[in-house]
């Protein structure tokens, strides 16, 4: 909602002991769970989702695009990471998740100098 504005924050802090407090440097930043930068007509889904033993992306892009994916659990730690060259049109990509450990991962998709990313939930029963 506050995307690119400049917000004002005060800051208040009482001591009766004399000790200054002083805080600088304060930045606040965004870091949304879903972007989406596929143009119109373009679709990216991961199917199943949750997810446990294969998963498929399934792309249909406007023009050819080098196309790669980054995956990462919830604390950011990579997971795996793999370009699937130049692709165009309908184009599916199945991998496999038995070996992940049951829960949350982000799946950061570049298409060319665009990017995409969507939530991968894996589940073992």
């Amino acid at each position: 909602a506050f995307e690119g504005q400049t917000i004002n924050v005060r800051l208040f802090a009482t001591s009766e002991y004399g000790n200054q407090l002083f805080i600088d440097n304060i930045n606040i930043t965004s870091n949304p769970l879903d972007v989406n930068d596929l143009s119109e007509g373009e679709s990216l889904d991961i199917m199943p989702n949750p997810a446990t033993a294969n998963t498929t992306f399934e792309f249909n892009l406007a023009s050819a695009t080098e196309v790669s994916y980054a995956v990462t659990d919830v604390m950011g730690k990579l997971v795996e990471n793999k370009s699937l060259g130049s692709t165009s049109g309908k184009f599916n990509h199945t991998f496999n998740v038995s070996d992940y450990k049951s829960g949350l991962y982000f799946v950061n998709f570049q298409l060319g100098d665009r990017n995409v990313i969507k939530r991968l939930m894996v589940v073992h029963w």
